[in-house]
């Protein structure tokens, strides 16, 4: 059958339309899904309690209300559908999402299997006492479906809920209008505890505060504490320091002492110096200017012999010209006589060659004179 105004009041939460129409609870659509089912799927709450006559039903693949609940992440609804913990589905059912991998659910599905392969942690520690250790047809526990499911997410949280799954469960609650109550009791608890964690928080805050206050005192005692241990221990290594350098300057005065005493020494000694000095530097003095005197007699003297070598050089200059002069003369006699002496060597050759004829013209006259002396018949021509 289509769906009834209850279904559709359900769906839409509009909890008056559900009051009206309650008397079309029980009835199924052609898919076997009810009022309750719609209200758990789309997270109405407050109609669960109308419409508690059709807990424990399932549609034609053995879904239940606290099944949708669980598939669409609606806590509030699942709390109030635990009485219908444990049932698991008939067929199997595939889920195609609009985005993303499909997903199948074999015959045996739970609730708490649902929850685990979307990464619904709230819902998976509300359903672990009550379905723990159940498996599908194909052997997979809650476990299972967490550690290999392709949805996205961190799964640490239900990975860890789920990480000692046992296989001992409680009983479901039986009666929804108890749970109802419970839940109730359990608000007015958390409103009562949500204010007291306000004062706490308030107190905490308050303690926190004081805690802070008491640590930053408690830091700058321990840092006026590390501030006088370093100034002590500065004060320390400023007294050695002290020490050291009293020390440092006493041996120092004591050689700058000794320095002292071995400087007046050697200046004694300069003074006696300066004063030997002083009385050279005197005679020095003297002396210079005895050397002065001289240098400017000198000096005068010099100027005199200068003028007189400047006049004897010129004199010389005069007497080198007319030397010159009679030198050229002389070369011209020389010239002249060197030619008159060669001249003058012929003619004692030719004398000589004279002499030489007047010697054998003697000669042979002396030996003419001989014969005519051997021959005294006188002067006529000889006879052979």
């Amino acid at each position: 059958m289509s769906d009834t105004a209850l279904m559709e009041a359900a769906r839409n939460g509009d909890l008056d339309d559900v009051k009206r129409n309650l008397n079309q609870v029980g009835k199924q659509d052609r898919y076997g899904g009810t009022a309750l089912m719609e209200a758990a799927a789309n997270g109405h709450a407050n109609c669960i309690p109308l419409l508690e006559k059709e807990l424990g039903m399932q549609d034609n693949w053995g879904l239940t209300a606290l099944m949708w609940a669980a598939y669409n992440d609606n806590t509030d609804c699942v709390r109030l559908l635990l009485s219908e913990a444990g049932k698991q589905t008939t067929k199997e059912w595939k889920f195609i999402p609009l985005f993303g991998k499909s997903t199948i659910f074999f015959p045996g599905a739970t609730a708490l299997m649902m929850a685990a392969h979307y990464n619904y942690p709230d819902i998976v520690e509300l359903l672990l006492p009550y379905e723990q250790g159940m498996k599908d047809s194909k052997g997979h526990t809650a476990q299972w479906h967490a550690n290999n499911s392709s949805w996205r997410g961190d799964f640490t949280r239900v990975r860890k809920l789920l990480e000692n799954e046992g296989t001992t469960r409680l009983p479901p609650p039986s009666d929804p209008t108890e749970i109802l109550k419970f839940l109730e009791r359990v608000d007015r608890l958390t409103t009562e505890n949500e204010s007291l964690k306000k004062d706490l928080s308030s107190s905490k805050n308050t303690l926190e505060e004081t805690k802070k206050k008491l640590s930053q005192l408690s830091q700058e005692v321990s840092s006026l504490r590390q501030q006088l241990q370093k100034a002590n221990e500065e004060n320390d290594v400023l007294h050695k320091q002290f020490e050291d350098r009293k020390r440092q300057d006493r041996a120092q005065i004591d050689q700058l002492t000794a320095e002292v005493s071995s400087l007046k020494q050697q200046l004694d000694n300069a003074i006696n110096e300066s004063k030997r000095h002083a009385k050279m530097n005197e005679d020095l003095q003297k002396a210079s200017d005895q050397n002065r005197a001289l240098i400017n007699a000198l000096t005068t003297e010099k100027g005199t012999l200068q003028e007189q070598l400047s006049k004897t050089t010129e004199d010389l200059k005069r007497a080198l010209a007319d030397q010159k002069a009679q030198n050229l003369v002389l070369e011209k006699e020389v010239t002249q006589l060197r030619t008159e002496s060669h001249d003058m060597k012929d003619l004692q050759r030719r004398l000589e060659e004279v002499e030489e004829e007047k010697r054998i013209l003697l000669q042979n006259l002396a030996a003419v004179g001989g014969r005519l002396t051997n021959h005294p018949q006188g002067l006529g021509t000889p006879t052979g």
